[in-house]
């Protein structure tokens, strides 16, 4: 099984339910504090709904995944590479692909939909 690493939170937030999870699933929600996800139409302010329990064979090339590296935890697309390293993908041009040794990455969930707090 993958790694079940929670994440530090600060407060808690209500989700609706997850379609297809199973009972013993765990989630949480991951705060987006920037626009690296924008061409995927993820913005700063949305919710990344992740899915702590995963098998590593789920972690397939281009999925979203939220993975801690040496200077924190960022949700980006999976690109493990032939050399055996990682590359860790945003979605906005503007930000540069991350390359790192697979080892310097724990992934921590694999990300299963996407929220959106609209203003009232």
């Amino acid at each position: 099984m993958g790694s079940t690493v929670e994440f530090p939170h600060r407060h808690v937030r209500s989700i609706r339910p997850i379609k297809g999870s199973r009972q013993w699933d765990r989630f949480c929600a991951v705060h987006i504090n920037d626009d690296s996800l924008i061409c995927d139409k993820i913005y700063d302010g949305d919710y990344a709904i992740v899915r702590l329990t995963f098998d590593e064979s789920e972690l397939e090339p281009g999925k979203l995944i939220a993975a801690r590296i040496p200077k924190g935890t960022l949700i980006r697309h999976y690109w493990p590479q032939a050399d055996g390293t990682v590359k860790l993908k945003p979605a906005n041009p503007d930000y540069c692909d991350l390359a790192l040794e697979a080892d310097e990455i724990i992934p921590e969930g694999i990300v299963v939909r996407i929220e959106r707090d609209l203003a009232g």
